[in-house]
């Protein structure tokens, strides 16, 4: 799976069906391009948005690897790596949702238990998990602590490289 499946599925629905899938905080663009934030990360794109705050998902250009969260207004630690993929990334909020992500970036262990406790999924994610074959994460806080181990952050550094 990749981005371009994304965005197929997306334009696929009906006009009530993107708003609620939009609604889940999956605002899934139809152009890959930087989002202009200066807390992005360097060398990657940005395929959706939660159309909140500035949230957006990132994928290194090349579309392999990495799914990165990037919450602009969480200054200590905008970068969070949601997904080794594309796949794994929607698996995380396939329940739970993807706008309340950004909460990772201001109350991670919240926000993981939120997540791992959400249990009504939405028409919307539903359809989603169907189509990708979507399960949630299993153990969500141990595979976010081996995405982001302490230490190994994702952000732009002033001379416009990666710092990892």
């Amino acid at each position: 799976m990749n981005i371009s499946d994304l965005q197929n599925y997306f334009r696929s629905l009906s006009d009530s069906e993107r708003t609620e899938l939009e609604d889940e905080g999956l605002r899934v663009d139809e152009l890959l391009a930087s989002s202009g934030y200066d807390a992005s990360p360097f060398g990657y794109v940005t395929f959706a948005s939660t159309g909140g705050n500035g949230v957006q998902f990132n994928v290194p250009l090349g579309d392999v690897g990495p799914i990165v969260m990037t919450v602009p207004m969480a200054f200590d630690g905008p970068n969070i790596v949601v997904g080794a993929n594309i796949e794994e990334f929607l698996a995380l909020g396939c329940v739970y949702g993807y706008f309340g992500l950004e909460q990772l970036a201001y109350n991670m262990e919240g926000a993981i238990r939120a997540i791992q406790t959400a249990e009504d999924q939405s028409a919307a994610l539903s359809k989603l998990s169907h189509q990708f074959g979507l399960e949630p994460w299993p153990a969500v806080g141990k595979r976010l602590d081996q995405l982001n181990p302490p230490n190994h952050s994702i952000q732009r550094t002033p001379d416009g490289a990666a710092d990892r």
